[in-house]
This record gives structure tokens, sequence and C-alpha cells, in this order.
């Protein structure tokens, strides 16, 4: 049976059991089985009777059960083709390990009641009998373009770059997650970024922002008529077993004023760091409005250069890694 023949009989089926529970009334019936019970209460049942009544009573047990499967299927299937082809907006391959078919990425339209357009967004995972399982799921809120998915390679694992966009109002929201070892983990998540652009780029993750040029000052004081594109880089470090890190990328460019953040596998890593003060600052600013990130260090391109930015643990200075970095004029 093809999916048109068995579309018409869930429908027949669908139609037939709307039409005897409109006709069947409830209340009449209910009121006759009372009537009977007490007519009867004292009379001396028939062993066999009570079996026929026994087999009439799960008869219809049975039918209805049946009725309301056939009600339950064709809703499921109705709800299936709706989040399949009116809610599915975006489905894409991701590669996050050996096996190139076993991950999917769907972005799918989910309104909520003030009509807005919000977007959730489902990494899927095929399991050993080739059916897809949730792994990973965000809400974006407020949004309308699902964008492709990136990937950056790391040692141990990669990290998938999930973001969406508001086309009218012009600010997107991402997540950089990671895939390791048959598990996920959320790095990083950014929502209502203004005038944002993400991108993946040699390793790393690279932000373009629209802020008031005294963006970082009390907010009475803003000027709203003055605004500056500021660039933020972020690099995600692992520690190794053997107290080394692996970044992602070992040489960088960023722009003067831009920010650069390692995004950090444990915070609680005691770490050491050797840089050119000249051109490189470390930073204790805080995080972005509506910033998440599991555990990070800043450090502020603050003029043109050159400096080598060495990375290690305090109490293992032996194991040590090392990032090139080149500042550039806008």
């Amino acid at each position: 049976m093809n999916d048109k023949e068995l579309d018409k009989k869930l429908q027949i089926a669908k139609n037939q059991s709307k039409i005897f529970f409109d006709k069947f009334n409830f209340d009449t019936s209910k009121k006759i089985v009372h009537k009977r019970i007490d007519a009867n209460r004292h009379v001396k049942r028939n062993p066999f009777g009570k079996y026929l009544t026994n087999r009439i009573w799960r008869k219809g047990a049975v039918i209805i059960c049946a009725i309301t499967l056939i009600l339950i299927v064709t809703n499921q299937i109705d709800n299936n083709r709706f989040m399949n082809k009116a809610n599915l907006l975006l489905q894409q391959a991701v590669e996050l390990d050996d096996d190139q078919d076993s991950y999917l990425v769907n972005y799918f339209r989910v309104d909520n009641p003030n009509n807005n357009n919000n977007l959730l967004a489902i990494l899927w995972q095929k399991n050993s009998k080739g059916n897809y399982e949730i792994i990973y799921s965000s809400m974006m809120e407020n949004t309308d373009i699902p964008n492709p998915v990136d990937v950056i390679n790391a040692t141990e694992g990669k990290y998938a770059l999930v973001s969406s966009s508001n086309k009218q109002e012009n600010f997107i929201h991402y997540r950089l997650v990671k895939y390791s070892n048959n598990s996920v983990k959320a790095y990083l998540e950014e929502n209502y970024v203004p005038e944002g652009k993400i991108k993946v780029c040699n390793g790393m993750l690279i932000e373009e922002r629209t802020i008031p040029k005294n963006y970082y000052s009390n907010y009475n004081n803003r000027s709203m008529d003055k605004f500056n594109r500021v660039y933020r880089y972020f690099i995600p470090v692992e520690l190794r077993s053997d107290g080394s890190f692996a970044l992602t990328t070992s040489k960088v460019k960023l722009k003067k004023g831009g920010t650069l953040t390692l995004i950090l596998d444990d915070k609680t890593v005691p770490l050491e760091f050797e840089y050119n003060n000249d051109v490189l600052n470390r930073t204790d600013n805080k995080l972005e409005p509506n910033e998440t990130i599991q555990a990070y260090i800043n450090f502020e391109a603050k003029e043109t250069g050159f400096s080598n930015l060495k990375i290690k643990q305090k109490n293992n200075i032996q194991k040590e890694n090392e990032l090139f970095i080149e500042i550039v004029d806008y």
C-alpha cells in the first residue's frame, strides 16, 4: 500500500469515527445503564449471561480503542507532515567525525503567541540502528533566517557554529558547541548581536557588531548617534592530558581595538601568559549583554604590531603553547 492509499483509508476511518461519536449520546446511555442496574440489583445473575455481558463490553472497548488509535495515528501523521514540511526551513548535513552521514542540523520555525518568528535549531546524531536522536537543541527568539552551519576542527573533537538572523531588525543569535566522544557541550551563546556578522576563518570565530562609541559608559550618558564597528575573535583552547594546550589555530591577524577571547575547556585550571605589553593588554571586561561563555580570557589589541602569546599552566610551566598575533589598523 502506498502513501496515497494509506492516507485515503486513514481519512475514511477518521471521518467514520467522527460520525460515530457525533451520534453517540453519552448522557442517555449512562441513564439507561443506571436504570438497568437499579432494576436488576436483586436479581440473581446467570454466569453465562455475565460472560456474554463481559464479552460485549470487551468488544466495545476494543472498538473504541481502535477508533482512538486511528485518531491518534492520523493526527500524528498530520503533525509530522506539518513539522517536516511547513515548519522545517533548513536541513544541513554536518561533519563532526569520520562518518559524514551521521549528523544533521534542522532549523524549525516555532511561532509564539505574540506571532514572533522563533527558530528552533536541532542537532541530530544517527544511532547504531540508523535512527536519528537529538543531541543538542537551542531556541533562537525573534529570528526568521537560519544560517548555514560552520565547523571548526580541533585536536579532540569539533566545534559547530549554529546561528540565525533577524532580517528586519538586523541582529543575529549564534551558538558554538563542541562535539567530542559522543557528547555535546555548549561553549558560547550570543543573542541579539546588533548589526551582527559571524564567520569561521582559519580556525577561529570572528564576530562583528555595531555599538555606540561610549557603549561601556553609563547607559544614560550613551551617545546613540555615534557608532563603532567592533571586532571580536574567539579561539577555543583545549587542555590536553599531558598538561599542554591545543589551539584551533597558531597564527591570527587582529584589527586594532578588537578583542581576542580564548574559550577554555576548564575554568578551574590556573594559567600564566607571556605577551608583548606594547600591543596586547589583558582585560577583565564583563560579558556582553545576552552573552554566555563557559570559561574565557580576554585580550585587547591596543596597538599595531606583533606578539607571541604563550599559554601555560602555573603548576606545569614546562608545557606551553604559543599563538603568533599580528595587529593591524582598520
